[in-house]
């Protein structure tokens, strides 16, 4: 492949938060840009446009996922910066001054996200707290995380022993060879076991359409009844189904729905 991808990825998403730094992975995902302890963010930017790459930053409830994409002929370069991104940041201050309005930005746009907030509010409801935890932080705790809280997260949570690199159109021995440059606090934390409550949430929308999500409690990926769920998955319909949209329906509720 004339392309390579290469993935940093840590075991650490919302779901790690805690009230005292809540909405910090947001804004870590904001930070993806800032310098680092080597590199400053117009050489790491204007470097890896040279290299025909980009470098992003993305978070779930359980993970935190720094990317690279890149000409193969500019891996190395992008595997330095790549490192010094995920494993060194700065956090200056007067460059996290900066972050509450691309959170704010974000805020923003998630409200013409029906769908996105659905999924929000359902697993607030389902999990309250730990994987109840909303990818985007509260409007009221914009503008709280201070270096000292970005530093103290990354410190605890990103460590050899929560992280895996992962390369696609670049050779093993190489990836390996960079892989061992990453110098990364030891260990791996422990968090709480995710708790099922169940419930029920409403949002008040102004107009006529409505998304609605029905729900029951899954398994986890150690369950031994992991691949009866997926064939479950696979009968009951895996995708939206449009009414009038093309395609042949397959499933029971996709059928139903069609009714």
């Amino acid at each position: 492949s004339p392309v390579t991808r290469i993935a940093v990825l840590y075991g650490a998403g919302s779901r790690s938060e805690d009230g005292n730094n809540l909405g910090v992975t947001h804004a870590l995902r904001s930070a993806v840009n800032l310098s680092t302890e080597n590199k400053t963010a117009f050489g790491i930017t204007r470097n890896v446009q040279q290299t025909g790459g980009s470098l992003a930053c993305s978070t779930t409830r359980e993970q935190t996922l720094y990317s690279l994409v890149c000409l193969r002929r500019g891996v190395d370069t992008g595997l330095d910066f790549l490192q010094e991104v995920s494993s060194a940041p700065a956090f200056r201050p007067w460059e996290v001054e900066g972050l509450p309005g691309r959170m704010r930005l974000d805020l923003a746009h998630l409200k013409g996200q029906q769908q996105v907030r659905l999924m929000e509010a359902l697993h607030a409801a389902a999990f309250r707290a730990g994987l109840g935890r909303s990818l985007y932080c509260p409007d009221n705790r914009v503008g709280t995380h201070s270096p000292d809280v970005l530093q103290q997260f990354v410190q605890k949570q990103f460590t050899s022993g929560n992280m895996a690199i992962v390369g696609l159109g670049i050779e093993h021995d190489q990836l390996l060879f960079a892989a061992k440059k990453f110098q990364v606090p030891t260990g791996a934390p422990s968090r709480a076991d995710a708790k099922y409550y169940g419930g029920e949430m409403r949002c008040d929308e102004p107009g006529d359409l409505a998304n609605v999500a029905i729900v029951s409690q899954g398994l986890s990926l150690a369950s031994n009844e992991l691949l009866a769920l997926g064939v479950l998955q696979q009968v009951m319909g895996t995708g939206l189904y449009v009414k009038y949209g093309t395609g042949i329906t397959t499933s029971k509720v996709a059928k139903a729905a069609a009714q």
